[in-house]
């Protein structure tokens, strides 16, 4: 069965305030990319050929079903298709992400699509709670952002700590406005390198999580954050989604 706003309940962040530092903590679901990252059969390029972590679509074999950030292919259940206008930025196999959710908040099974504008200012979120028997692969070969894809390699539970945001001590303390840019999870707080500290906590408010930020550890470069209101996830609306692309 394929539910079009349907997917992740919600309950309140972790935070955790440390004496006068005003250093906060909250739970996160890492995860990171694997080896090599692979490319639409489509494109020639001497220079992704010079890579060794890169490598063609044709030449690598992904399991249908597996979590994937990017590229030229995503696996989809019937009824759903694969939205105009966008690219495919990643399906999260649920079942593997669930075991280290922290909170206890993501559905057990099915998955989680998300696909950004062609702009990278907009989206679309659908949550399909089937099995991956039930999936079909769709290939769509493209030379925009996202056309890297890599197969999840590792998810666990780890902590987003507001204090790695700042650099040096004492009267040289400052904020550090590209930390946290190279990582990829799911809650915690919201990156932008032209965000400072209360621009970020702005974002990250009691009523909004981030459902998914894809990181440089993935991307290279550039950020692109996915953020949801409370009350929309309670009601698996995912209809209400907002996307951000930071970029130096």
């Amino acid at each position: 069965m394929v539910t079009l706003g349907h997917g992740i309940r919600v309950a309140p962040k972790f935070r955790i305030m440390f004496g006068h530092t005003g250093t906060m903590n909250e739970k996160v679901i890492r995860f990171t990319p694997s080896e090599k990252s692979y490319y639409a059969q489509s494109i020639e390029s001497d220079f992704l050929k010079s890579r060794e972590t890169y490598i063609s679509a044709a030449l690598i074999e992904v399991p249908i079903g597996q979590s994937l950030i990017g590229g030229p292919f995503v696996d989809l259940p019937e009824g759903l298709t694969y939205p105009d206008g966008h690219v495919f930025v990643a399906q999260l196999k649920l079942a593997d992400v669930s075991k280290v959710d922290p909170n206890d908040l993501l559905p057990k099974s099915g998955y989680l699509y998300v696909f950004c504008s062609e702009h990278m200012d907009s989206g679309k979120v659908f949550y399909a709670d089937v099995h991956e028997t039930q999936l079909t692969r769709v290939v769509k070969d493209h030379d925009q952002n996202f056309f890297l894809g890599n197969v999840v390699k590792d998810v666990f539970a780890d902590v987003d700590d507001l204090e790695k945001r700042y650099s040096g001590e004492g009267a040289s303390r400052e904020w550090d406005y590209f930390a946290g840019s190279r990582t990829s999870k799911i809650f915690g707080y919201f990156t932008h390198c032209q965000y400072g500290e209360s621009e970020i906590l702005a974002k990250t408010a009691d009523d909004v999580l981030v459902l998914l930020q894809v990181g440089e550890d993935f991307t290279e470069e550039g950020v692109l954050s996915v953020t949801i209101k409370k009350e929309s996830l309670v009601k698996r609306d995912f209809s209400d989604c907002h996307f951000a692309w930071g970029q130096s």
